[in-house]
């Protein structure tokens, strides 16, 4: 796995208006890795006897064009504990194209770059006053390539994905602080299908997550 990037970044800090931020980056990516999956003959060949051989492979070349915007804002300007919110956003906007052998003599195929969403964001508003803290955070990635099939219908994506988590804590001591943590509060499943078509290749549903606890520091 080799690559070259490129990277510029700007950053504005207001008193008024909070700070900015804004990226662009390239990366030009030579021999990296991504899965294949064999079968039937194929996977015999590989491993006799195996119906099924996941192995990975080095792709020939790819790039990545991307941009990023971030945002931070605290609202002092509210009047008494709601001078404690805060603001926080991020955006990531890619474009890519990679090339890769297909399996099963499938030749070259030029695709996004494997496992790379074109949008990628999150926001959260915090809340933080004396002992008190909470944050309600919201996360998003978009589709993208996960596997490489034979053939452009046999392509495997991942589902674009959304979600949110909250995370509380109250400050007991100076070194003692009690916590809640909720995650996946939509209870949003993770999707895979093949492209071109409805055919749903993988659906896992989590449900909501969590932890509580206490944390001390000596």
């Amino acid at each position: 796995y080799e690559a070259m990037n490129f990277d510029v970044s700007l950053q504005y800090y207001s008193a008024d208006y909070g700070t900015f931020g804004i990226a662009a980056f390239y990366k030009d990516i030579e021999d990296f890795i991504y899965e294949q999956v064999f079968t039937g003959a194929e996977a015999d060949a590989i491993l006799s006897g195996a119906t099924e051989v996941e192995t990975f492979e080095n792709g020939d070349s790819g790039d990545i064009l991307g941009l990023e915007l971030s945002y931070f804002k605290q609202l002092d300007f509210l009047p008494g504990p709601l001078a404690g919110l805060s603001f926080t956003g991020n955006l990531t906007l890619t474009d890519s194209e990679a090339d890769a052998e297909r399996p099963g003599g499938g030749g070259t195929a030029t695709t996004p770059f494997i496992k790379q969403s074109d949008m990628i964001g999150s926001v959260s508003l915090a809340w933080e006053w004396e002992r008190i803290f909470v944050r309600l955070s919201g996360s998003y990635r978009d589709d993208y390539l996960d596997e490489l099939g034979e053939n452009e219908l046999e392509d495997r994506y991942v589902d674009d994905f959304f979600q949110a988590d909250l995370y509380s804590s109250v400050r007991i001591t100076d070194n003692v602080t009690a916590f809640l943590e909720v995650n996946n509060l939509t209870d949003e499943p993770f999707r895979a299908y093949w492209k071109g078509s409805d055919r749903l290749s993988q659906n896992e549903e989590y449900g909501v997550s969590g932890a509580i606890g206490i944390k001390a520091s000596f």
